[in-house]
């Protein structure tokens, strides 16, 4: 979780990332600040994590911050002391640069155990790939791998162990300030790419129709009709369903799209998925068979 308080003239509001896009606004209510385009506001106090105290006194992008409270918000075991320490050992300071370090975890391996050989080696290992043969763990080529990592003499010692980073490992910047990457951080029915000059932004329907128009100015649309959608995924198990929101999704407008898939969610949580005459019913008369 990212805590902040956000200042705009002699106004003041914290505010939680990741949040919705209502919580946004209703934050934004607080100190008269519904109206600022861009979303870029003052950062009077970073109340947590301290971490992330370089952005106190400046001016951050809101939605940045959502993006990385969200991608902050799914890291797991020690991912997060990976991402502090590759951020302090690459003197990141910027949003843009966490969120491409946050999808690179991957390139900075962190020993936070280096009293055995072998469990240097494949943790290391582990860390780069995202797999290893869970039979083999006992191999000595761990070990002597471990122990060439030791010798290197690459590592780093941090507060939270030693700190590696593997050269052979691509730093990708998937966010290039402008369109966020893919990334599903909530439940969806529906993953829709939208095109508009050569650039791309990702919608995970259901969502609030906010997040939605932020998403097609960020693409610089100037209309929702000039966008160009495509399915990318979607969670029913019917195809002929499927085809239906392939359909709607190319011919239809997104925001109708938006409201049909919050209809398939609330029907499909409120009612028996045997009764279609029922789900009927919550739908407006649509039809959903397989759900």
């Amino acid at each position: 979780m990212i805590k902040l308080k956000i200042k705009y003239g002699n106004e003041s509001t914290d505010i939680c990332f990741p949040c919705k896009e209502t919580d946004m606004s209703a934050a934004l209510e607080r100190i008269h600040a519904e109206n600022v385009t861009p979303l870029e506001l003052y950062v009077a106090e970073v109340i947590f994590p301290g971490e992330l105290n370089f952005i106190q006194d400046r001016f951050v992008n809101l939605d940045e911050v959502n993006f990385l409270g969200k991608r902050m918000d799914s890291f797991f075991g020690d991912e997060e002391y990976q991402f502090y320490e590759a951020m302090k050992f690459e003197g990141f300071d910027t949003l843009p640069d966490l969120i491409n370090l946050s999808f690179n975890l991957n390139r900075y391996p962190l020993i936070q155990d280096i009293s055995d050989m072998g469990e240097i080696g494949r943790e290391y290992l582990l860390t780069v790939k995202g797999c290893l043969p869970a039979d083999d763990a006992d191999d000595p080529k761990y070990a002597e791998f471990g122990r060439e990592l030791i010798r290197s003499g690459k590592g780093v010692f941090t507060e939270h162990g030693l700190l590696f980073v593997d050269e052979d490992t691509p730093f990708i910047r998937d966010y290039d300030g402008q369109n966020f990457p893919a990334y599903v951080y909530e439940e969806m029915l529906c993953f829709l790419r939208a095109e508009y000059n050569g650039k791309s932004e990702f919608l995970y329907l259901p969502c609030e129709e906010e997040a939605i128009n932020k998403a097609f100015a960020r693409l610089g649309a100037p209309t929702p009709d000039d966008v160009e959608l495509s399915c990318e995924d979607i969670c029913i198990e019917s195809e002929k369903w499927t085809e239906r929101f392939k359909e709607i999704a190319a011919e239809d407008s997104v925001y109708e799209l938006n409201r049909l898939a919050a209809a398939v969610n609330s029907a499909s949580a409120a009612v028996d998925k045997d009764s279609e005459e029922e789900m009927s019913k919550m739908t407006g008369g649509l039809n959903i068979p397989g759900l």
